[in-house]
């Protein structure tokens, strides 16, 4: 369910963001995102993208 709010919230506020593989600028395999360390850098690297999110969700 939040993987598809997250597309139906990207697609609405028409943004481009960048996915996994962009983000650790490198191939990102399926089992690596049960590593916390992994989730955790991702996060980490993707929280501009996420308030952009919050940005424009507040502008709309």
């Amino acid at each position: 369910m939040i993987a598809v709010t997250y597309v139906v919230t990207v697609m609405a506020l028409d943004l481009e963001l960048d996915d996994d593989e962009e983000i650790m600028e490198r191939p990102v395999f399926t089992h690596e995102l049960a590593n916390e360390n992994i989730v955790e850098e991702i996060k980490q690297l993707s929280r501009g993208d996420f308030m952009r999110i919050v940005q424009r969700s507040d502008d709309a």
